[in-house]
């Protein structure tokens, strides 16, 4: 399942053909990995996407427009330059530049799920919102306080989690 694929971006995915009774010849996917575009139309599509919070398709080609193939780059190492783009002030910049972060971090947490063995779309958001940026290391350090902390994920989840983290089946957590 791939919850978070935005327009514009590209998806790489490794598993099998199967042929299903309902549905016949299938592609069943192991992993799944997302990456950011890196051609100028795809980079536009994906920031105009409603991807990015107030950064709709005129923007976004405002915004590429001026930084070119270096727009992600820009966005994610010296972000104020996006104050230079007329319609960008400190509000909507603002608005921007968290959006671009959480959604970072987003990717960070299901990197970390799927390397885990589970699942990351919907999960990762809800985790992220919990802990902020010191999710993983939150989790790592106790992966059953998602058990007690985050709706929908249960103890045979965190177990499965705390075992892949290598914490011993009778381990005080």
């Amino acid at each position: 399942h791939l919850s978070s694929a935005n327009v514009g971006e590209y998806v790489e995915a490794s598993g099998d053909w199967v042929v299903d009774k309902a549905h016949g010849r299938q592609f069943r996917a192991a992993t799944i990995r997302t990456s950011h575009p890196s051609s100028l139309e795809g980079i536009q599509r994906y920031l105009g996407s409603g991807a990015i919070r107030s950064v709709g398709p005129h923007l976004a080609e405002k915004i590429v427009g001026l930084y070119q193939e270096r727009t992600l780059e820009i966005l994610d190492k010296c972000p104020d330059m996006l104050l230079h783009i007329r319609g960008i002030g400190p509000k909507r910049y603002q608005r921007i530049r968290q959006s671009w972060e959480e959604q970072r971090e987003v990717r960070r947490i299901m990197l970390f799920l799927q390397e885990c063995g589970l699942g990351g779309g919907g999960r990762a958001i809800r985790i992220y919102r919990q802990y902020g940026q010191d999710a993983i290391q939150l989790v790592k350090a106790n992966p059953f306080r998602l058990a007690d902390e985050i709706r929908g994920i249960g103890f045979k989840t965190a177990d499965a989690l705390a075992r892949k983290l290598g914490i011993e089946p009778a381990a005080p957590e």
